[in-house]
């Protein structure tokens, strides 16, 4: 490799100035330097590209990472909301099931005028009775209307109930996802960094 061919011209420049300084000798000897010099150029060319690419690298894996964590912190948000409405959808159901059995719990009372009220005088039994079914019948049907719209807005909080439920479970694993993807990424930087600081050792090594 470089290092090695850098390393054989040294050898070869210090036998070479222990032999005497006849012409051939310093022929050879500024042969060998200039082929040093060459080797050392394209070492350092080789070694300034490996160190931009790294660069370039830790550049993009940052940016990613700024991005992943922008992202995690506004599923953190959406997580919270999710939560609120559970929280108030729940609320909301535990009240409606107490309204739903107030009504339910109510029976029909009512007085019937069993007297005339212009002339006092008494009505026929018939009539009473017919009064008094009425009445009922107009309290089952106005019960019976409230319960079906009680158990209706019920049925409703407990749909957005269990599709908040669901979202959650999807931006709980989405957030999982950008948190183990993040760690990933912060790892690859760390070693990235390492490798860094290990090609800066090697270019301010004097023996290159």
């Amino acid at each position: 490799d470089l290092r090695k061919q850098k390393d054989d011209i040294a050898r070869k420049l210090a036998e070479l100035h222990a032999g005497g300084a006849i012409a051939e000798k310093k022929r050879q000897i500024a042969e060998l330097e200039t082929k040093q010099i060459a080797v050392k150029n394209r070492y350092d060319r080789e070694i300034n590209k490996v160190a931009l690419e790294k660069q370039k690298k830790r550049g993009e894996l940052e940016t990613d990472i700024q991005r992943a964590e922008s992202s995690v912190s506004i599923l953190t948000g959406r997580m919270e909301a999710l939560q609120d409405d559970i929280e108030a959808n729940g609320e909301a159901i535990r009240k409606t099931r107490d309204e739903w059995h107030v009504e339910n719990n109510k029976t029909f009372s009512a007085e019937i005028e069993d007297a005339c009220p212009t002339c006092g005088q008494k009505l026929p039994a018939e009539e009473v009775e017919e009064a008094r079914k009425k009445a009922q019948a107009d309290f089952n049907l106005k019960k019976s209307e409230s319960l079906a719209a009680i158990t209706a807005h019920g049925k409703s909080l407990a749909a957005k109930l269990q599709k908040c439920g669901e979202e959650l479970e999807q931006v709980q694993g989405k957030k999982e996802a950008a948190q183990e993807n993040i760690q990933s990424m912060k790892d690859a930087l760390a070693a990235l960094a390492a490798g860094e600081e290990m090609l800066a050792d090697y270019m301010q090594d004097t023996e290159y």
